[in-house]
């Protein structure tokens, strides 16, 4: 049995569990999470300047292309590192 097919039923019953987490979580809830992560870091990136960070954050995701360029970017980062894909290739 060569690498590829060890790391496939290896792996395999992992993405099997992921994948049925993932249909149960919304694609609001998945915004909603989105939404607090970023504004937490930017928070604190940002924690000294003075900026209207909520009508920033709230523009940004009232564009759909945002959300699902959010949404299609996570799935390609949890296919990349269950199948072992650089990002770059």
């Amino acid at each position: 049995m060569n690498k590829q097919t060890e790391d496939y039923i290896s792996l395999k019953p992992i993405a099997d569990r992921f994948r049925e987490a993932a249909k149960s979580i919304s694609n609001e809830e998945l915004r909603e999470i989105v939404k607090d992560g970023l504004r937490s870091k930017v928070r604190e990136e940002l924690d000294c300047i003075n900026l209207p960070l909520e009508e920033i954050t709230e523009a940004w995701f009232e564009d759909e292309n945002n959300v699902e360029w959010i949404i299609n970017t996570l799935k390609e980062s949890i296919e990349n590192r269950l199948y072992g894909r650089s990002r770059w290739c």
